[in-house]
């Protein structure tokens, strides 16, 4: 029940100020530190592979933020605007850790995001950070973003394409484990997964989760390679690409 508790907690999406979710993150801490090896908590670590960058732009274009962070464990991404979450969720690899749960695992990659605002306005000036968390340690890629021009009206949204917001650019993982590769839309969408040109299908080691994630289980030599995620929904679609490397015990 307990472990139930915490996994309902850890997937609940992360909104608000950072201080309401000190206690998930906390939470996070206990629990991982729990299901990860030794080898994973001596090497824990995260670096910025793509930073931010500084920029203005004028009232009504869109801004488009990117960012990479890696490490190990591979990390989790969010974003904030002054201080307050704008975008990130916390359900990266609990499933994961629960099946590697006893064995030697990796869990080492980079995880990129995108931050997209349309018709920007004044207040959407300010200081935005792309924050990388993977239980151990935290991170962030910082950025100005100016606002110039004149006051403009912004045309209702229209329907659009999913836009993929947080994706596995790498990862490796030990043979015979499970990994998640991730990837995430900005709004609800059909999923699907293609490995070698063709797709995945639900079922026997693979789990596409409805919110985009693939999940492989028994890692073997031939599931190294790319994989490409694409969200589609009536109004078009969008494609991500991850590379999985299958490597062997720390042993």
């Amino acid at each position: 029940m307990r472990v139930l508790g915490i996994l309902v907690l850890l997937c609940s999406p992360v909104t608000g100020k950072p201080a309401q979710v000190a206690q998930i993150r906390e939470q996070t801490l206990k629990f991982i530190r729990e299901l990860d090896n030794k080898w994973i908590v001596a090497h824990a670590m995260l670096g910025v592979a793509v930073p931010l960058k500084n920029s203005n732009v004028t009232t009504g274009e869109t801004i488009k933020l990117h960012c990479e962070i890696g490490g190990t464990p591979n990390p989790i991404l969010h974003w904030t605007h002054n201080g307050e979450i704008i975008q990130g969720d916390m359900m990266i690899n609990f499933e994961e850790k629960l099946s590697n749960r006893g064995k030697e695992s990796t869990e080492t990659g980079i995880t990129a995001s995108t931050l997209t605002i349309p018709c920007a306005q004044f207040s959407d000036a300010g200081k935005y950070s792309c924050v990388g968390f993977n239980g151990h340690t935290t991170i962030e890629s910082n950025a100005m973003i100016l606002v110039d021009g004149n006051t403009v009206g912004c045309k209702p949204e229209a329907e659009t394409a999913p836009i993929i917001t947080q994706w596995t650019e790498t990862r490796a993982e030990n043979i015979g484990n499970t990994v998640t590769l991730v990837c995430r839309s900005d709004k609800p969408a059909t999923w699907t997964w293609t490995f070698d040109e063709q797709p995945i299908r639900q079922g026997g080691r693979y789990q596409i989760m409805e919110a985009g994630d693939l999940i492989i289980h028994n890692l073997e030599f031939a599931d190294l390679g790319a994989y490409y995620c694409t969200a589609t929904n009536e109004n078009g679609k969008a494609t991500a690409e991850t590379f999985l490397h299958i490597t062997r015990s720390h042993s």
